[in-house]
């Protein structure tokens, strides 16, 4: 297998794990109540009570979640530069490519 065919399996399977990521996410905020908010008068929302329990599982769950959101950008910062050097190496190729045809078009120039 090849190293880009497993860093395609590596970004498919990041890309599937981010997904249900959010959506547990959303069904955690769903159960705790906070999920769409209904806003309460002029762009303000209604306050939510929470007891302790819930307080303290919100307060875990949202680290949790900044956790999360750490690995994300880091896999971003990954992929950016995996784009830069292929855009990099993209340029260089055409670059020599286009050396070596302007070479040939000279040296065939010269022979005539």
């Amino acid at each position: 297998m090849s190293d880009a065919s497993a860093r395609t399996r590596d970004e498919d399977a990041a890309i599937h794990r981010s997904r249900g990521t959010i959506a547990a996410v959303i069904d955690t905020l769903k159960s705790l109540g906070l999920y769409q908010v209904v806003p309460q008068g002029q762009g303000q929302f209604k306050h939510v009570d929470l007891d302790p329990a819930q307080r303290r599982q919100l307060l875990v769950f949202l680290s949790e979640l900044e956790e999360q959101v750490k690995v994300l950008e880091a896999f971003k910062n990954d992929l950016a530069q995996d784009i830069e050097r292929a855009d990099r190496n993209t340029s260089a190729a055409a670059a020599y490519r286009q050396t070596g045809q302007s070479l040939k078009k000279f040296a065939r120039s010269r022979r005539h």
